[in-house]
């Protein structure tokens, strides 16, 4: 089945399995204070989809639980929240980003940006695991994760070259979260973690 990624255009199954990440969730930072930072997926038999009623209903309606569980991490930003909630013992904040052109944004938008930013920053400070997910582990949790690593030193730059070496070379593959993190990443960093009532928020672009 064609798979569509944002930034990527229409894939085959095979042209998306030879570039995608490996694994549900790869590790990003590893701080002294036993902080660590993961970047991943929603695994499909986690996903919630709608059925012909529009009815929110468990692709895994088989038992299962989630895979984001305490022997894991301590804390989840989820980007998607169409999934299973994470097991009992987890933190979880659910900010459904969008995967459109970033100057479509309102400023909900960033304002959720920013909480993702900072609840991420904050755990870590904490000394807890996150992990930041979204739907395919690609764009979302790729802006959110960068942004993080900004936080904690990394120059822009370097923050997209950690994720696409540890992760998959197609993560960021949304050119204007890419221009975004390059442009103006390391001041909206700043200002969600220390500023988030003065954050710089553009205009929308119809």
């Amino acid at each position: 089945m064609p798979i569509s990624i944002n930034g990527l255009g229409v894939l085959s199954d095979d042209e998306y399995h030879a570039v995608a990440p490996k694994n549900l969730y790869d590790e990003m930072l590893s701080l002294p204070n036993g902080g660590r930072l993961f970047m991943g997926e929603t695994p499909d038999a986690e996903c919630l989809w709608m059925n012909q009623t529009l009815r929110l209903v468990e692709a895994a309606d088989r038992g299962r639980s989630s895979l984001v569980t305490t022997d894991r991490f301590d804390v989840r930003v989820d980007l998607y929240c169409h999934n299973l909630e994470a097991a009992e013992g987890v933190m979880e904040y659910r900010i459904p980003l969008s995967d459109n052109e970033i100057a479509r944004w309102d400023k909900n938008a960033w304002l959720d940006l920013a909480d993702a930013v900072f609840f991420t920053f904050d755990a870590l400070a904490k000394g807890e695991r996150v992990l930041v997910n979204c739907q395919a582990g690609l764009n979302r949790s790729g802006l959110v994760t960068a942004l993080a690593l900004i936080a904690y030193g990394y120059s822009p730059e370097n923050a997209i070259e950690q994720i696409r070496s540890k992760r998959s070379r197609i993560c960021l593959a949304n050119g204007s979260f890419e221009h975004f993190l390059l442009t103006r990443g390391a001041v909206f960093a700043k200002a969600a973690i220390d500023h988030p009532d003065d954050l710089p928020i553009p205009e929308p672009t119809p």
